[in-house]
């Protein structure tokens, strides 16, 4: 397996299913080849301990915080791009063509029911339909949805927004 990892090791942190919480050297490549490991390198003797997405919480690393998800019945460690009620991750989705390895951004949407809609790229997702009924129970949101205000590139904002309705609707 270490010939597919090709990045440098920096410090972060893990913690793992059980609870324990490991701190020190990690490398973490989400290549096509090895987006489901993470390696820890051991200061003393510098053996490397790989962790998937089975084995692992959560882990911070250069700055970011990955999650493991679920997607296509298999899970993966996912990129935290938006944390509140409703929560974004991001999802490199990696294919062959007859020209190249290459990949897709897609996006994790993630209510506070634990509800999820995988946002993909391409003309084959009806963003419109597909996000609009996911988020159809706030209504103003399904309407920007609806007459193109809102659409792909507006994640962001269409969380904010969401996370926001949520708020307001509790108090």
């Amino acid at each position: 397996m270490d010939q597919v990892l090709n990045v440098e090791f920096a410090y972060g942190e893990a913690v793992l299913n059980n609870g324990d919480t490991i701190r020190g050297a990690y490398e973490f490549n989400d290549g096509p080849d090895n987006y489901k490991y993470l390696v820890y390198r051991t200061s003393e003797t510098a053996q490397k301990q790989y962790f998937g997405p089975e084995d692992v919480r959560l882990f911070y690393l250069n700055d970011k915080w990955y999650f493991p998800k679920e997607y296509d019945g298999t899970r993966y460690f996912m990129l935290l791009c938006y944390n509140d009620s409703m929560s974004v991750y991001q999802h490199r989705h990696y294919f062959t063509t007859a020209v190249s390895n290459t990949y897709n951004n897609y996006y994790l949407l993630e209510k506070p029911s634990g509800e999820q809609l995988m946002i993909k790229t391409g003309p084959e997702f009806n963003f419109k339909s597909k996000v609009g009924t996911f988020l159809g129970d706030c209504p103003t949101i399904k309407l920007k949805i609806q007459k193109g205000i809102y659409g792909r590139n507006q994640l962001m904002e269409i969380a904010k927004e969401y996370n926001d309705w949520l708020r307001q609707k509790k108090q």
